[in-house]
């Protein structure tokens, strides 16, 4: 900093870290509680400030509730917890209030996929998750997101089987498993037991995609939700493949002088396959540029 000159604030991910790290070093005592609820407070003033249709009380309640587990666990006589409790109270009241219009909301037909997804998020235990599940996985199948809209299929045709919901979650499962090229949402649907035949059709479509997907975070997705899986030494050795064309790819873009390219490619390999031969590769240039520079 110049003389005179104030400054300048950290980057906001660089603080969060450093309060994290505090955390996972100092976990007990006045300091600690004060950088949790900074941290809840955050969360919770973000939500509130969206339109009142648009909050997800129920993200908010969740991750409330884990930091009041995380605080019993290092230290049982908090005085974070009254705090943690009364807000909690809080938020189900504010629920409560909401639901009535929420539906009134659903009934009206006209809404956004944002409201179906805050309400489903909102009201896990509601009569009306069929219909919402339902009205979610059409909307994600419409946008591309394949892996959610496999997620509410299923969440429409088993929270009541016998309904009109679950027979038209089915038709849409039936009709979008083809062409699925989400390694995730196939798993789902083959991990499922209740149609043999949707089974079927996406062990079939798996057995096909693991070893033809062809973006980075297709696998690493799939690894990350299912480590155990037995089309794993397959997905990795896909995920390879396309790690060591990215790498050309950067070594293409570098060659030319396109840095931006370059970067992007970079991030991909390190951020979705970063055990990967290539990913290693990556790491060996960057120590042997550090030891020409030095």
């Amino acid at each position: 900093t110049r003389p005179g000159e104030k400054s300048r604030p950290k980057p906001p991910d660089v603080v969060a870290y450093l309060k994290e790290s505090a955390l996972a070093t100092w976990p007990q005592g006045k300091t600690a509680d004060a950088i949790r609820i900074e941290q809840l407070h955050g969360l919770r003033d973000r939500e509130l400030a969206k339109p009142l249709l648009a909050r997800d009380y129920g993200s908010l309640i969740r991750t409330y509730r884990r930091k009041q587990d995380e605080v019993r666990a290092v230290d049982p006589k908090s005085a974070l917890l009254p705090t943690i409790t009364t807000e909690l109270k809080d938020f189900d009241a504010r629920l409560k209030e909401l639901y009535p219009r929420a539906v009134a909301v659903l009934r009206g037909g006209v809404y956004e996929t944002s409201f179906l997804a805050s309400f489903r998020s909102n009201f896990p235990d509601a009569r009306e998750v069929p219909q919402v599940a339902l009205a979610l996985g059409e909307a994600y199948s419409r946008l591309g997101n394949q892996t959610d809209a496999v997620t509410q299929y299923l969440a429409a045709s088993q929270a009541d089987p016998d309904s009109s919901e679950a027979k038209r979650a089915r038709a849409g499962l039936v009709n979008l498993t083809p062409s699925l090229k989400e390694l995730a949402a196939l798993q789902q649907l083959v991990d499922q037991d209740r149609d043999a035949e949707l089974k079927r059709l996406a062990s079939q479509r798996l057995d096909e995609m693991v070893k033809s997907y062809d973006d980075v975070a297709n696998g690493a997705e799939y690894l990350r939700r299912f480590p155990a899986s037995q089309h794993v030494p397959e997905v990795i050795s896909r995920l390879n493949v396309l790690a060591d064309n990215l790498y050309g790819e950067v070594v293409l873009y570098q060659g030319v002088g396109d840095a931006p390219k370059a970067i992007e490619r970079i991030n991909k390999i390190l951020t979705d396959a970063p055990l990967s031969p290539a990913a290693a590769r990556l790491r060996d240039r960057a120590v042997l540029s550090a030891q020409k520079t030095g």
